[in-house]
């Protein structure tokens, strides 16, 4: 069951924090944590926030990738295409904010 439980998919939208995030790097199947906004129930800045915190969290960089959009083009493929269109400044894209 907790082998099952691993395989499940985690969003860190409002439930990024030091103690959760080393739990879920630790708990989750790698490439299953993503990044939701939770918008428009978060605030511009919280979400803000929250990317401060996964930019200088202490993992390696495909992790990251994973967590902002990797996870997210593997589960719906049709969003490589607006991905693949040109980096974007994330914080601006997920927040909608300058």
């Amino acid at each position: 069951m907790i082998e099952d439980a691993r395989s499940f998919y985690f969003d860190l939208a409002l439930s990024g924090s030091p103690v959760i995030m080393p739990a879920l790097l630790s708990f989750a199947k790698p490439g299953h944590i993503l990044l939701g906004s939770d918008y428009p129930n978060a605030p511009g800045p919280f979400i803000k926030q929250m990317m401060k915190f996964i930019d200088e969290y202490d993992m390696d960089e495909k992790t990251r990738r994973d967590i902002y959009n990797g996870t997210a083009i593997k589960l719906f493929p049709r969003l490589k295409d607006k991905s693949a269109a040109g980096r974007v400044d994330r914080h601006k894209a997920w927040t909608g904010l300058p």
